[in-house]
């Protein structure tokens, strides 16, 4: 074997088998039903919309790649487990999970997300007896930023 069969054979071992990638690292793209269900352990059904729930987002995103989002809830921390954004027309609409302590003053998230297209973001409190409360904004995407 010469050097360059060598290199050659090194080559499509690199790439063949060097990577690290399997399909099982493909992500996985979900519906609002099913992140609902993995992420928050809710179903919409479980859901209902409420005024308690604010979130802060403009009305018009000129870039998806970076969306400001506030999300506040007045509610008592000590009746609530969790609070989640989601983005309805993400490829995965799971944005984000807060565990809430309940020694925390107020129920306050802000973040700067990434949107495919013009969606529903939705602030999502998980209270600890299992119901959901959520209120939602339309933020119309020029530009998108999920790929």
């Amino acid at each position: 074997m010469n050097r360059r069969d060598f290199i050659k054979l090194v080559g499509v071992g690199l790439v063949l088998g060097g990577t690290g990638v399997s399909f099982g690292d493909i992500p996985r793209f979900y519906t609002l039903e099913e992140a609902l269900r993995k992420f928050a352990g809710l179903s919409k059904k479980k859901l209902v919309k409420s005024n308690k729930v604010k979130v802060i987002a403009p009305n018009l995103a000129e870039d998806g790649a970076n969306v400001k989002v506030e999300v506040l809830a007045n509610l008592d921390p000590k009746k609530v487990e969790a609070l989640y954004i989601f983005s309805d027309d993400n490829p995965n609409p799971f944005i984000l999970e807060f565990k809430v302590s309940p020694y925390i003053p107020k129920l306050y998230v802000k973040t700067r997300i990434k949107m495919a297209k013009t969606s529903y973001v939705r602030g999502i409190v998980k209270l600890k007896n299992g119901k959901g409360l959520y209120n939602l904004k339309k933020v119309e995407v020029v530009a998108g930023g999920c790929g």
